[in-house]
C-alpha cells in the first residue's frame, strides 16, 4: 500500500504517518535505484546488493510497524537502520575521504524532521563523532579496510542518491509547514 494509514481521531499521529510515509515511498525509490546501480555500475556488485537488501530490510520492518499504529518505532528503526548501514558503508569505503559521507547529512536532517530536534542534534553529534573515529584511526595507522571502491561514477551516484534524499526530506517539510499556515488562516477567518 503506498498511503499513510489513518488513525480515528488523533491528527498528530496522522501527520506523523504521512511524513514517515513519503520519507519511506522516497527511500524506497532510493533503494530500488541503488539496486539497479549495484548491478550495473558499482565495482562490488555483491557486496552492494547486500547493503541494499540491510535497506530494504530496514524499510520493510519500518513500513510494517507505521502500519500497526507504531509511528515513532517505525521512524526510529529506520533511522536507526539508515545510520548503522551508512556508518559500515563510510567505513568501509575509504571512512571520511569517502563520498558516501554525505548521507549523514540526509539522516540529520531526516531524523528532525521525524523525531524532532533533539534527535537530529543527536544524530548530528554522533555521526561527527563516529566520523572523528574513523579520521583518527586513519590517522595513527589503522585504517579500515576498503570493500567498496568509489569511482567517479559511483561517487556521483551515492551524491545524488544523497540530494535526492535531502531535497524530499525538505519538500516534506515546507509542504507540512504551508499546510500548517493555511490551516491558521482559514481558523482564523
Amino acid at each position: 500500500c503506498l498511503t499513510a494509514p489513518v488513525f480515528e481521531s488523533d491528527e498528530e499521529k496522522n501527520r506523523a504517518a504521512r511524513v514517515l510515509n513519503a520519507l519511506q515511498l522516497a527511500l524506497i525509490a532510493v533503494t530500488m535505484l541503488a539496486g539497479l546501480a549495484s548491478a550495473l555500475i558499482f565495482p562490488e556488485k555483491l557486496r552492494s546488493l547486500v547493503v541494499v537488501a540491510g535497506l530494504a530490510i530496514v524499510l520493510a520492518t519500518s513500513r510494517a510497524l507505521m502500519y500497526r499504529g507504531r509511528i515513532r518505532s517505525a521512524s526510529i528503526i529506520v533511522l536507526t537502520g539508515l545510520w548503522l548501514v551508512v556508518t559500515a558503508l563510510v567505513m568501509f569505503a575509504g571512512g571520511m575521504t569517502s563520498i558516501d559521507a554525505v548521507y549523514y547529512l540526509a539522516i540529520t536532517i531526516i531524523g528532525g524532521l521525524l523525531l524532532g530536534s533533539r534527535a537530529m542534534i543527536g544524530i548530528a553529534a554522533v555521526s561527527s563523532l563516529v566520523g572523528l573515529v574513523m579520521a583518527l584511526s586513519e590517522l595513527v595507522g589503522y585504517p579500515f579496510p576498503r570493500l567498496f571502491p568509489v569511482p567517479p561514477i559511483s561517487g556521483w551516484i551515492n551524491f545524488s542518491f544523497s540530494l535526492f534524499m535531502v531535497v524530499i526530506t525538505a519538500d516534506i517539510a515546507l509542504n507540512n509547514l504551508y499546510g500548517a499556515l493555511a490551516l491558521a488562516r482559514r481558523r482564523l477567518e
